[in-house]
């Protein structure tokens, strides 16, 4: 299995200037662990974290324990869906339809935007004040070829330094190679 940790980051325009991927017009950039000085790969042990009760296609409204910043707004809640996001505004339930720059209808982290079946999706947070890391886990089938995947969420809290987002993609088995 390959296992792949890609960072985000909300940066100053003076670093972006060394990023290694993006900025996009918002100033976001990406970091693959594949890449030259990337970030480590690693995957958080949620098991004591709290299980949503999603079906098929559904979402549930999670309370953050610090505030996130998503594009110049600050978001004190998320909405998380099973198809594997995390929206920050304007949640959909049908995880094949429009991608967030396509129609601005949504905005959020689509750590693994596709049709995933139903399956376990926890969230917990991690460490104290001001270094705090909320993660999402998805532990789903692919809603059409099945397998396994583990996908995970981290927003990372920034106070005094630049806001991060990580996705992890973890063993990764959904049976077919265009998935």
């Amino acid at each position: 299995m390959r296992r792949k940790l890609i960072l985000l980051a909300l940066l100053s325009p003076a670093v972006l200037l060394a990023a290694a991927g993006g900025p996009d017009s918002s100033g976001v950039v990406f970091t693959d662990s594949d890449e030259v000085d990337g970030p480590p790969h690693g995957v958080l042990d949620l098991s004591g974290g709290t299980e949503l009760s999603l079906t098929d296609d559904g979402t549930e409204t999670v309370s953050l324990p610090f505030e996130f910043r998503w594009y110049g707004t600050d978001y004190d809640e998320v909405t998380v869906s099973n198809n594997g996001t995390i929206f920050f505004a304007g949640a959909q339930s049908s995880p094949l339809s429009d991608c967030a720059g396509d129609s601005g209808t949504w905005s959020g982290l689509a750590a693994f935007a596709d049709d995933l079946g139903e399956g376990s999706v926890t969230w917990q947070t991690f460490g104290r004040y001001p270094h705090r890391v909320f993660a999402v886990e998805w532990l789903n089938p692919h809603a059409t070829v099945g397998g396994e995947g583990r996908i995970q969420a981290w927003l990372l809290e920034g106070e005094g330094r630049r806001l991060e987002a990580a996705v992890v993609l973890d063993d990764i088995t959904f049976g077919d190679s265009s998935v």
